[in-house]
């Protein structure tokens, strides 16, 4: 349980950390923009360089933006597997309950008819 639970937090974090990095590529995205719909002197220079370099982040977002979600498939296929050990760990030990009680009421049905004789009360 505490390997799945590890687990599973590891790919929590591996999904944060996919969903930062998808938000700082959106946030340059925007400044690019932001940069090449300004109206100046240098602006010219460096629109060729802009250009490709929005490109280049919108490639890189598509990228993360599939990492995140195949990361997300992951953690809920991580997150079923979790409920699904959870859920027998229960089951174990509820019935490891009863079977100690079964054995309890046993001892104490032997011992009253080893002390009493063959009939009981």
């Amino acid at each position: 349980m505490a390997a799945l639970r590890k687990l599973h937090r590891m790919e929590e974090l591996k999904k944060i950390e996919l969903q930062r990095q998808l938000s700082e590529l959106r946030r340059s995205e925007e400044e690019v923009i932001t940069g090449l719909n300004r109206e100046d002197a240098l602006h010219g220079m460096f629109m060729d360089t802009s250009t490709r370099y929005l490109r280049s982040l919108a490639r890189q977002a598509e990228r993360v933006s599939q990492s995140h979600q195949h990361q997300s498939r992951r953690l809920l296929d991580r997150a079923g597997k979790l409920r699904r050990a959870e859920k027998l760990r229960d089951r174990l030990s509820q019935q490891n309950v009863r079977t100690e009680g079964q054995k309890q009421l046993s001892d104490v049905i032997e011992r009253y008819a080893g002390k009493g004789g063959t009939s009981l009360p």
